[in-house]
Parts: C-alpha cells; structure tokens; sequence
C-alpha cells in the first residue's frame, strides 16, 4: 500500500479529504510558478493540475480560500518532487523503476484523485520519502514518534538542499519560508483555456 500517511499527502494535494538569500527570493518570470535551481514549474503547468483535480474530483464551486489552498499545495508537492531527488542522492538513496511502477499501481487502485502528469513525479516522491525515512532514521518507522522522527531528519536534509539550489516562488503564490510554500499573495485563478506545454521536465 502506498501507506497511511503517503495517502493522506496525496489527498490533501488533491482534495480528496475535504473537498507538504537562497530560499527567500521571489521569481523575476511572470510566467514561473516557482523556480527550483535550474528547474521551473510554469504558471500555466500549475493552473493544468488545478483543472484536472477539479475536474477528476467533480468540482467547479471552490472558493477563494480553497482555490488558493489548492495551488499552494500543488505547488509544494511540485517543489517537494524536485527537491526530494538531489536530497536523497546525496543520502545514496535511490528509486528504483519496479518501486515507483509499484507505487503508481497502488495510488490507481485507491482510486485517489491527482492529475496525470504529476503521477510519476508523486510516485518517485513516495519512494524516495520512504527511502530516506529509513536511511537517516536507521530503520524503518514503526510507530508515531519515529516518523515524526524521520519527518524531522528528513525534513532538515530537503531545507538543506532547497538552500543549495536555490527555490524562488511568484509572489502571486505566497513565499518561500526555507522549507515550505507560505500561501499569499494575489489569488491565481485557473484560466479555462488550454496551457501550453508543462515546463517542469521529465527527471530520468
């Protein structure tokens, strides 16, 4: 299973539940999202996952308040999948095809809603979150209070990173706190047209 606590990450990402100088900058591109390194997650990417959540959830009445609520936290899990990667490289953890395959398998079979394209970038998070729960925590968590352990170890190695590369979000969006998207800012509503091609590339 994907377990408790991954599922409950995603339902959150996707409504399902009710319906996670180098780090404080600010994006000079209108059209980024944020900026993670190299790597950038486009406005017009974001508004796309929006729209198929609400669409796979069934949903066209959200709120100011959820809207925002919405983004910020696709826009998270999006920073979170390209930090995780360096994080757990530089640990020697690794995410193997069959696991993130695996992984894929079991979010299609508990029916949770999150949009296509983020998928495989979801899976390889779960497996590499999983990954180094258990490297830095010297085992595998097997109560509460060692994955809140493993969450705060692991936690300190994702800042670590973020302060390394560097991540910069659009003030339209809120701020980057040094380890997680502050919502705020100016409401960012999902345009009803197609976007463009997503910007955040493929990792191998």
């Amino acid at each position: 299973m994907v377990g408790r606590r991954h599922a409950g990450r995603v339902a959150a990402v996707a409504l399902v539940a009710g319906l996670a100088l180098s780090g404080c900058g600010a994006v000079s591109n209108p059209g980024a999202a944020a900026q993670v390194g190299d790597r950038t997650i486009s406005v017009s990417y974001l508004q796309k996952q929006s729209r198929d959540i609400l669409a796979k959830a069934g949903r066209s009445d959200l709120g100011d308040s959820e809207s925002t609520k919405l983004q910020s936290d696709l826009l998270q899990q999006l920073v979170d999948d390209e930090l995780i990667v360096p994080t757990a490289r530089r640990s020697g953890v690794s995410a193997s095809q069959a696991d993130i395959d695996e992984v894929k398998s079991q979010i299609k079979a508990q029916r949770v809603v999150i949009p296509p394209d983020m998928l495989d970038g979801f899976a390889r998070w779960v497996v590499l979150r999983r990954g180094l729960n258990t490297k830095l925590l010297g085992r595998e968590p097997s109560s509460q209070q060692e994955q809140a352990k493993a969450d705060q170890l692991v936690g300190r190695e994702m800042s670590r990173t973020a302060e390394q590369v560097g991540v910069k979000v659009n003030p339209r969006y809120g701020t980057w706190t040094g380890s997680a998207v502050k919502p705020g800012g100016q409401l960012v509503t999902p345009e009803p047209t197609a976007p463009e091609a997503p910007a955040v590339p493929q990792m191998p």
